[in-house]
């Protein structure tokens, strides 16, 4: 290659990652990532603030609609319904009391001001609610976060997020209902009517929960139940793992895996039916149970009993291992 050649090949790669460059610096600077102060430049967003509603009109419901927001629910310590807002001021969340529901809104970001890699600026939202029962929660947000506190009881709740994680606490009389894509969820409400919650990516963990009836699905995502009591259990996973303990199913319990591993110690259920293909299943039931298994080149060890509760198996290739109770 001739020495000119190689010069303007050089020329070229440096315009480009000057225009690349100059770019990133506009978008920046046009959403607020740069702050010029005293003769030097600092990371963050000048327009940032915080903003409190407070609440006087009467609501039973409450609708959430946001995309970056982190968003939380407590019960307010001073009797006073508000919400907290830390928001974007050329951006305010609308936050207002319609046909009995309070209704928080904040539309979606230009795309160029998504791209603000170096803000530090995250939008929050905290509603302080004056008192703890409500009839029906909804909550839907891209990438942020919800939680909510154990104090609260609701009737209904529907959350839906894309790659926000979800830690939930209040009671549920009616149906909880979670839909995550890549986020986490956890849920440790003490009482729940029906849950149904489901994940992609992301891992679904109950801790301490009694229900009527759960149903848990996910696909890469491992699921995890811990001292969770209800009628009927159902969960469904592709490649995550199954885990549980001191799981205990007043009718069925049915679990489904196709290459993650199924594992409970200290589980019970008046009737049990489990089906992997590649995935092991394992562990110990707390009364005896009859058992019936099927693999093709796993391994089966099992107690052996003519009395108890009923409990299927199936798997392919994966193992089956079961200890006396």
């Amino acid at each position: 290659m001739k020495k000119s050649t190689i010069i303007l090949l050089i020329i070229a790669v440096a315009l480009i990652a000057a225009g690349v460059l100059l770019c990133l610096v506009g978008m920046m600077l046009s959403a607020g990532g740069f702050q010029w102060e005293k003769g030097e430049i600092s990371l963050g967003n000048k327009d940032m603030v915080t903003k409190e509603y407070e609440i006087s009109e009467t609501f039973s419901e409450i609708d959430v609609l946001v995309h970056t927001t982190d968003v939380e629910f407590v019960l307010a310590t001073d009797g006073v319904t508000k919400v907290i807002c830390r928001e974007d001021a050329r951006e305010p969340h609308e936050v207002f009391v319609e046909d009995g529901a309070l209704k928080i809104r904040l539309e979606e970001m230009p795309w160029y001001k998504k791209i603000n890699l170096f803000s530090w600026g995250e939008r929050r939202l905290t509603v302080h609610l004056a008192q703890n029962e409500w009839e029906k929660l909804s909550v839907k947000t891209d990438t942020g976060d919800v939680r909510a506190s154990k104090e609260l009881v609701f009737e209904s709740v529907d959350i839906c997020t894309s790659t926000g994680e979800v830690g939930f606490a209040p009671t549920v009389t009616g149906t909880l209902c979670i839909t995550v894509d890549t986020g986490d969820v956890s849920v440790t409400s003490q009482t729940l009517g029906i849950a149904e919650i489901t994940a992609t990516t992301g891992d679904v963990t109950l801790m301490g929960v009694s229900a009527d009836e759960i149903r848990l699905q996910t696909t890469t995502g491992e699921i995890e139940a811990s001292s969770v009591s209800c009628q009927s259990f159902m969960a469904t996973s592709s490649t995550g793992e199954q885990e549980y303990e001191r799981l205990i199913v007043d009718g069925a319990l049915t679990l489904k895996a196709s290459t993650g591993d199924i594992s409970l110690d200290g589980c019970d259920a008046a009737e049990v039916k489990i089906e992997t293909d590649t995935g092991d299943v394992e562990g110990r039931f707390l009364s005896a149970k009859v058992f019936y298994t099927s693999t093709d080149t796993g391994r089966v060890r099992v107690p052996k009993a003519t009395s108890g509760g009923l409990c299927e198996i199936t798997t392919d290739t994966g193992d089956i291992e079961f200890s006396e109770p």
